[in-house]
């Protein structure tokens, strides 16, 4: 079960006891046993049944799962189905066996069918349907006579929320996603600092020959479909990550401790709710944000040092890197004290709404708002303070840097226009766009590291437990020695 919920390795599979006598014949006991040794291997089984005609769908879908097929001669058997495009089995050495899926699916389903081919050929044949079209007249109208007929429970085998993250996101394939996602913003820019090369060459020259014309517009069509599976492949990568980090903050919700949850009031949990929210988003957006910034970076360093003033260029170029750190260091911790300060806020609010009745009676209505005024003063700094933090960040510090960059090369425009020039221009905006990514980048890293801050301990809280003891019944296994009594 642990090989085919990785995927087929090779791995081997710690031993979860042996199975009970007749576990194949009996669906009840078969879902209780392999719910039992799931869980010993750290897995989540998940029981689906569907009706005869959802057996394409679920051939493409369902792996890894564990599929019972029915056998004339040894009853009922139970093959591993691995995930991917093609149907693949896992055989008992952890073999990976390639096999057609129209012929699984004829192994499952055959004895649902069999018993009304011969009166829909008959019907076909007596209705004139040409023979090219009967496979699929006979196709559509088997599943119309077995809409209602359910197939034997299928198990889909699964990471628990619990199970360690780096192992679900492994398994989710994140890490392959994050080179492909790499290597297409590579490309993108490599095309993108290529176009801005013919193009300004040929401009600033005074010559625009047809040949390297073409050139750019090819460069242009090749940064389009970049762009699209660029942004596909990092929405895909960030509804995988919101879902697995959801997962897991259900799963420590539900075991938090309940007299801990009780003191801490219903504000404080509002406040972790609303969190885990920006958890969720600034996670995924700030990770992916600054390495793709850190990519489009290194590439604007290497257009500048291939342009009119590559020493100037670089050396500015990493002062404002410098700059870019501080100043968001600088807004990180201001966001964190107004985040500390808008949760009070939204902690005392709730409070409030709960004694609303206990106020009134108790306490005096000149009163009643001296406090609440206080709060929404000292929130009031704290936002002022922020706005102040985030306004040289993310407006003067990228205009600021084009205008020194540009600067430096009036030395090079007094020499004349040539094609450097055009190259350094290129990397100035590049340059000026990934400083503005990057700056953007780490404050969502920051927001997502003060939200930590406040869901941690229900992430900690959803970490796999052991697994419990074996089933009593696996003890009446033949196979296995009975327990003396008394």
């Amino acid at each position: 079960l642990a090989a085919a919920a990785d995927g087929g390795s090779d791995r081997v599979a710690p031993e979860a006891g042996v199975p009970p006598a007749g576990l194949a014949g009996d669906i009840g006991l078969a879902t209780r046993w392999l719910g039992w040794a799931a869980d010993r291997l750290g897995l989540e089984l998940e029981p689906v049944d569907a009706a005869v005609p959802a057996v394409d769908d679920l051939l493409r879908a369902a792996g890894p799962a564990l599929v019972p097929v029915a056998d004339g001669r040894r009853g009922m058997g139970f093959v591993l189905l691995l995930g991917g495009r093609r149907a693949r089995l896992l055989a008992p050495d952890l073999r990976r066996l390639p096999l057609p899926r129209a012929e699984l699916r004829q192994a499952l389903v055959a004895h649902h069918e069999a018993p009304l081919r011969p009166g829909i050929e008959a019907l076909l044949q007596a209705a004139g349907v040409p023979a090219r079209r009967r496979a699929a007249a006979t196709t559509a109208l088997l599943a119309q006579r077995l809409a209602g007929v359910r197939l034997a429970p299928w198990w889909l085998l699964r990471l628990p929320a619990q199970a360690a993250m780096t192992r679900q996101m492994w398994q989710a394939r994140q890490p392959q996603r994050l080179l492909v996602l790499l290597g297409l913003s590579a490309l993108l820019y490599a095309a993108e600092t290529g176009a801005w090369g013919l193009i300004g060459a040929g401009v600033l020259d005074g010559r625009l020959d047809p040949g390297w014309l073409a050139a750019w517009v090819l460069l242009l069509a090749v940064m389009l479909p970049l762009q699209l599976g660029g942004g596909v492949l990092q929405a895909g990568m960030a509804l995988t990550t919101a879902r697995l980090l959801k997962s897991r903050l259900l799963a420590g919700a539900l075991r938090m401790d309940v007299d801990a949850l009780r003191s801490q009031g219903v504000g404080a949990m509002l406040g972790r709710v609303i969190e885990s929210q920006a958890l969720e988003s600034m996670v995924v957006g700030g990770g992916l944000g600054t390495l793709v910034a850190l990519v489009e970076l290194a590439f604007a360093a290497g257009v500048l040092a291939l342009g009119a003033a590559p020493g100037p260029h670089l050396g500015l170029l990493a002062f404002w890197l410098l700059l870019v750190v501080v100043l968001s260091g600088r807004w990180g911790r201001r966001l964190h004290d107004w985040t500390l300060g808008r949760l009070a806020l939204t902690q005392d609010l709730i409070e409030q709404m709960v004694g609303h009745r206990t106020r009134l009676a108790q306490q005096r209505a000149g009163r009643r708002d001296h406090q609440d005024d206080a709060a929404l003063h000292r929130y009031h700094q704290r936002s002022t303070a922020l706005d102040a933090s985030a306004l040289p960040l993310q407006a003067l510090l990228p205009a600021a840097w084009l205008m020194a960059a540009l600067a430096l090369l009036a030395p090079a425009l007094a020499g004349g226009v040539s094609g450097a020039l055009a190259v350094s221009l290129g990397g100035v905006l590049l340059a000026q766009r990934a400083l503005g990514g990057l700056a953007g980048g780490l404050g969502g890293l920051a927001r997502a590291g003060i939200a930590w801050g406040q869901v941690g301990a229900l992430f900690r809280a959803g970490a796999r437990q052991a697994g419990e003891a074996a089933p009593h019944f696996v003890d009446h296994d033949p196979a296995r020695p009975a327990a003396r009594a008394g």
